[in-house]
C-alpha cells in the first residue's frame, strides 16, 4: 500500500471530518493510486500542517455528468462550484473516503520528508 499527500481546503476537510463529504474530486489522479492506499491531508494556508488523513476505499471514473446526478450529496459542494471545477473536462475522477484520522495534533510536512505544500499527489516514500 503506497501513502500520498494532497492539500484539502478548510472546508472540504471540515467536510471530510464530520462525514458530509464522502468522496474526494480530482481531475486525474496518480495512475498507482489504489484502494487500501493511505492518503495524507495538508491544508493550504497553514505553513505546510498535515491535519489528518484518510484510507482510499473505492475510485471511480466517469463523466462530470454522471458523478454529479449519482453522488451530489456525499460531494459537499455547489453544483456551480463543481461545474467549474470540472469545466472542460471529459472525466471526474472520485475517491472513496474510509478510514478517516483528525490529528490531535497537526504534523508538519517535514516530518514527511516533503518541502513544500503539494500541488498535486505526492508520494511518501516512508513514514
Amino acid at each position: 500500500m503506497a501513502t500520498y499527500m494532497i492539500s484539502i481546503h478548510r472546508q472540504y476537510f471540515d467536510a471530510i471530518a464530520s462525514g458530509e463529504k464522502r468522496w474526494e474530486l480530482r481531475t486525474r489522479i496518480p495512475k498507482r493510486l489504489a484502494s487500501g492506499d493511505t492518503i495524507l491531508i495538508c491544508q493550504p494556508k497553514t505553513n505546510g500542517k498535515v491535519v489528518g488523513s484518510f484510507v482510499v476505499d473505492t475510485l471511480w471514473c466517469t463523466p462530470p455528468p454522471n458523478a454529479w446526478l449519482k453522488f451530489k450529496d456525499e460531494f459537499a459542494i455547489t453544483e456551480d462550484a463543481y461545474a467549474t471545477y470540472f469545466a472542460g473536462r471529459s472525466l471526474a475522477y472520485m475517491i472513496g473516503i474510509a478510514d478517516v484520522h483528525i490529528f490531535s495534533r497537526p504534523r508538519h510536512i517535514s516530518d514527511y520528508g516533503v518541502k513544500v505544500a503539494p500541488m498535486w499527489f505526492t508520494e511518501i516514500q516512508s513514514i
